[in-house]
């Protein structure tokens, strides 16, 4: 208010010759400080700065072969592409003194951590295609490997019971279908299905999966395992648990135990659904139709509980 008053005074009293040079001290004060703004202003802006994270883009391979090959260099196929990764890039772990040109246009970014494997869309249709594993070993991911398939229904990676998908690293698999898994590391298994079982000593999550035709555990987790909503039946047992392991949402049905006894706290036991030697919670899940015929052994067609079991909200149990 005072200030406004004061202009409006000075502003009247004032004489043309007085505006003029005061609007000329005006431009002069405001043509020095000029400068200092400028100076001001470009220390303010180094204070500012800083060093920002390495923001590469990481390695993504696409996978364009449904053969097993390595000596093809043509195309990329499934185990060319895991190599690869697990050597970052290196295409001499492959055999190669450089990198082959039909591998590297299916390559894109800087080989590092989290990598990704992903399937040219154009080796699907209808039905569900195969790669058969014909090199006498299964496949094996040692570092960090995000592995994106077409669906379960469209691709199924197929080995004998001892060619097994086995990872040490972290690894996350969605949309496969597998023979079967040996996990030893971290691993996220989901939208898929395994046909040979699960056999997991570290930490695993399997979500919107399918275990079954195992001619043992369908899972077998030494480890700490969740299962959501999945489906493990018929197989010869449907779950062995000797670690630590919540099932929320699942089914575990129509699995038959018929010589498979397994020896917990002194003594041999037997089951068909689920045996816990381990530490297990089950929540929102159904227990329904196993069986146990074990001849020397018998046990209980859904749950025998040998270590520690505790049950949450609804289950749903048909022995």
């Amino acid at each position: 208010m005072w200030f406004r008053s004061r202009l409006n005074s000075d502003n009247t009293s004032s004489n043309a010759s007085g505006s003029r040079s005061a609007r000329g001290k005006r431009r002069r004060s405001t043509s020095s400080l000029a400068p200092r703004r400028n100076a001001d202003s470009t220390r303010r802006r180094l204070a500012r700065m800083e060093l920002l994270e390495d923001r590469r883009v990481l390695a993504v391979l696409t996978v364009n072969s449904l053969g097993d090959n390595p000596a093809d260099t043509s195309a990329l196929t499934l185990r060319d592409a895991i190599t690869l990764v697990n050597n970052s890039g290196n295409a001499g772990s492959l055999g190669q003194s450089g990198m082959p040109a039909g591998w590297a246009s299916q390559i894109s970014g800087e080989f590092g951590s989290n990598d990704m494997i992903q399937f040219d869309p154009s080796l699907f249709g209808a039905t569900q295609e195969t790669i058969a594993l014909d090199s006498g070993s299964g496949l094996f991911s040692n570092t960090n490997l995000a592995i994106i398939g077409p669906g379960e229904n469209k691709l199924a990676i197929d080995g004998t019971a001892s060619e097994f998908f086995t990872t040490f690293g972290t690894t996350s698999i969605t949309g496969l279908t597998l023979s079967s898994v040996l996990n030893g590391g971290e691993m996220t298994l989901a939208d898929s299905r395994v046909t040979a079982g699960v056999s997991s000593g570290g930490t695993m999550s399997i979500t919107h999966c399918t275990i079954s035709g195992a001619q043992g555990p369908g899972i077998d987790a030494g480890g700490r395992m969740t299962i959501v909503d999945s489906t493990i039946s018929g197989n010869e047992l449907g779950i062995l648990c000797s670690g630590t392991m919540t099932i929320t949402g699942s089914t575990i049905s129509e699995n038959v135990e018929h010589n498979n006894a397994y020896y917990v706290g002194g003594d041999y036991l037997s089951a068909g659904g689920i045996l816990v030697r381990g530490s297990m919670t089950i929540i929102d899940s159904t227990i329904a139709n196993n069986q146990d015929n074990d001849p020397i052994y018998p046990g209980a067609g859904g749950i025998v509980n040998g270590g520690t079991l505790r049950a949450g909200r609804k289950i749903t149990s048909a022995f």
